[in-house]
């Protein structure tokens, strides 16, 4: 972990808990990438915790959709892979990708992503190498932003939905695909991080077995289905502007992809074209297809949450909560009883700091005069590209008119 050896030394005499929370979250890296980082990294990170001569619990962060291959029911247990963990381990070191890829593709049901396959690897390096070290293993689902304490409305940019919201609140993201009635489980970052303290003192104090695995998760408290996030959050961005926004907003959640195609060449393709052109012969880096095309393959990483969703068991994370007192309640609360995206989206203006103005180097009359000039611009080349289709469509079927009106 680069520690000189005094401080090595130092923690292994005096570390009593340890949380492994660090992880790449890319659904896009490539696999040995992925299990480098997130499976063999634990594996380092265990052999570390069995050198601390006074350890009470090790706490894991996993997450919701580390078994999403599954349908619909996902329980608080570690599901078994088809091979010991360290056969997987052993074709990292090896660098033998031929190998690992055979392993991994041996593994049913396909994994949407290597990251949820890297999470499923490393509960599964657990229970086969550390089953009898006291572990907790964390599973948030769509971590969301801070719901109470110190800090309402705190999130940082830098997550799927988080940025999904953000670019739709800027009026840049204006066609999603996905299904709009499908459930999609949010988390405050908040009950997430208690979680991971009470879960530790839990396992620490032997008030739960181990390893204890928690899902984190609010789907059968609050349920919230993508048309409502998007659409709570749109509402949110249309009373309070967001700095840096791009133009009025507009959204629709187009399930079909035919229409979604057909949207998005009208929504944001055909504006972004002609707006690059134009900014390629003032002299300025044309940015808007690239971001679009950017936009698309980022989607596609994430059509499988847009599409499916999951019922997760919850009896463990409900039984942390039974095992506090009222005054730990409060303090580490973990009940989601009131919690709703309606107010997590009120809280956003003033507690997130992409609403901060200072970053936007325009006020917010200006910023809102230059969103409705862009708004106005992407309209008007809407109008006239749907023209020139509807031309283009005429002169097509106009011979075949002229026939049948000569035939009759």
């Amino acid at each position: 972990m680069g520690m000189s050896e005094t401080n090595f030394l130092k923690l292994i005499e005096e570390v009593t808990v340890v949380f492994h929370v660090a992880a790449s979250i890319s659904f896009i890296k490539p696999l040995r990438f992925m299990l480098i980082s997130n499976a063999m990294a634990l594996d380092y990170v265990l052999d570390f915790c069995r050198q601390l001569k006074k350890l009470d619990v090790l706490v894991y962060t996993s997450t919701a959709y580390s078994n999403c291959n599954r349908e619909k029911v996902i329980e608080e247990q570690i599901y078994r892979l088809p091979f010991p963990a360290q056969r997987f381990l052993d074709e990292i070191k090896n660098e033998n990708d031929e190998g690992l890829n055979y392993l991994v593709s041996q593994c049913s049901p396909k994994w949407p992503n290597n990251y949820t396959f890297s999470k499923c690897l490393s509960e599964n390096i657990i229970l086969d190498k550390a089953a009898d070290l006291p572990i907790a293993i964390v599973r948030p689902s769509i971590i969301v932003s801070c719901w109470k304490g110190l800090s309402p409305g705190y999130v940082e940019e830098g997550s799927g939905m988080v940025d999904l919201a953000l670019a739709v609140g800027k009026g840049f993201i204006r066609v999603i695909h996905g299904d709009p009635e499908i459930n999609i489980d949010i988390i405050p970052v908040d009950i997430v991080a208690n979680t991971h303290i009470v879960a530790a003192w839990s396992v620490a104090s032997n008030r739960s077995m181990h390893p204890l695995v928690v899902n984190c998760t609010s789907g059968d408290v609050s349920q919230c289905t993508l048309n409502k996030y998007i659409y709570t959050l749109f509402s949110m961005s249309e009373q309070y502007l967001l700095p840096k926004s791009y133009q009025k907003q507009s959204v629709t959640i187009q399930k079909n992809a035919v229409m979604y195609w057909i949207l998005s060449f009208m929504e944001h393709y055909a504006p972004a074209v002609v707006i690059d052109a134009i900014l390629s012969i003032s002299g300025r880096k044309p940015k808007l297809v690239s971001l679009y095309r950017f936009y698309e393959k980022a989607m596609k990483t994430v059509q499988h949450f847009v599409f499916s969703d999951w019922n997760f068991h919850t009896q463990n994370f409900k039984n942390l909560e039974l095992q506090l007192n009222s005054e730990e309640k409060e303090k580490l609360y973990l009940s989601l009883q009131g919690f709703g995206v309606k107010e997590l989206a009120e809280a956003l203006p003033t507690g997130a700091p992409f609403y901060r103005w200072e970053a936007d180097r325009k006020r917010i009359g200006e910023r809102k005069r230059i969103t409705q000039l862009r708004y106005l611009l992407t309209s008007s080349i809407q109008a006239i590209v749907l023209m020139l289709i509807l031309f283009v469509i005429y002169l097509i079927i106009s011979p075949f008119l002229q026939i049948i009106k000569v035939v009759s």
